[in-house]
């Protein structure tokens, strides 16, 4: 255990954000019993946690402030593992409103979790196997769009357009930009 500390870190101001959001990477360590966290501080002065690992249900998702234990248990069995934990590759609050950025974090990085909390609070978002990588659209037969809210999961409609690659996007599902995050 330890803390590090960064002169160059600034910490968004919260009332700027409208739209919140997060992609996570899939990995298979839910078994781990490791318990650590990233702690913002200026000076000694506390700030806020950025990204928490603990054993149990919050570890399917780890420092999500979006989802609930019983929102992060109905990702899982829609994907399929109910074990199954995420690891954060992006969220918008820490890393910025930045393609560049989600694209430079989450390209090449496998399976992947968009989940999206607007002001409304109905958290909706999509999954997909298909690398982010690349300037076209993305093949993908098991990808889908989900709404939390209404308790709702689609496949994306023709697996040839599951994704949509561009540097200047964010998350984008779907021919016609089913969902599509302009970061």
């Amino acid at each position: 255990a330890g803390t590090a500390t960064s002169p160059k870190f600034k910490v968004p101001d919260a009332g700027k954000s409208k739209l919140k959001f997060s992609t996570y990477l899939g990995i298979n360590e839910a078994s781990t019993e490791d318990n650590y966290s990233v702690r913002v501080y200026e000076g000694t002065k506390f700030l806020k946690t950025i990204w928490t690992k603990k054993d149990g249900a919050n570890a399917m998702f780890p420092g999500s402030k979006i989802l609930s234990v019983s929102d992060m248990k109905k990702l899982n069995a829609w994907y399929g593992n109910p074990s199954q934990s995420w690891q954060l590759c992006y969220q918008k609050s820490v890393h910025g409103a930045s393609s560049s950025t989600f694209h430079s974090r989450c390209n090449g990085k496998g399976a992947t979790m968009t989940v999206i909390k607007p002001n409304t609070g109905r958290v909706f978002g999509g999954f997909t196997n298909a690398d982010w990588g690349g300037s076209s659209y993305g093949s993908d037969g098991g990808a889908w769009l989900f709404s939390l809210y209404n308790n709702y999961k689609s496949n994306t409609k023709g697996s040839t357009y599951a994704t949509y690659r561009h540097s200047s996007y964010g998350p984008t599902y779907g021919h016609g930009h089913d969902l599509h995050v302009n970061s």
